[in-house]
């Protein structure tokens, strides 16, 4: 049987963040379940074109991080994005 997309609805819960910039927007799903599974996803939308914001990329290569350990490894960073799965308690990806 092939996959069915399920179409999504979104709002903008960007002021829960306390973000302090409108470069940056959080999306969060409406649903709380996908395909009859508990669900919740978040996007973010970025300005990559405000000169005031600065992007940086790290990875997990060699080691073990959650997206709260990498907020406080990156000082506390407006954004934190997993575009991973991690599955902690096998240590696989």
């Amino acid at each position: 049987m092939p996959a069915k997309a399920q179409e999504l609805q979104w709002k903008n819960v960007s002021t829960s963040f306390d973000l302090k910039t409108n470069a940056i927007q959080v999306f969060e799903s409406t649903s709380s379940t996908l395909n009859d599974s508990a669900f919740k996803a978040y996007y973010v939308l970025i300005n990559t074109n405000d000169a005031n914001l600065q992007m940086g990329v790290d990875t997990t290569l060699y080691r073990r991080l959650t997206p709260s350990a990498f907020y406080e490894r990156l000082a506390a960073p407006l954004v934190v994005m997993n575009a991973s799965f991690f599955e902690f308690k096998n240590k696989k990806r």
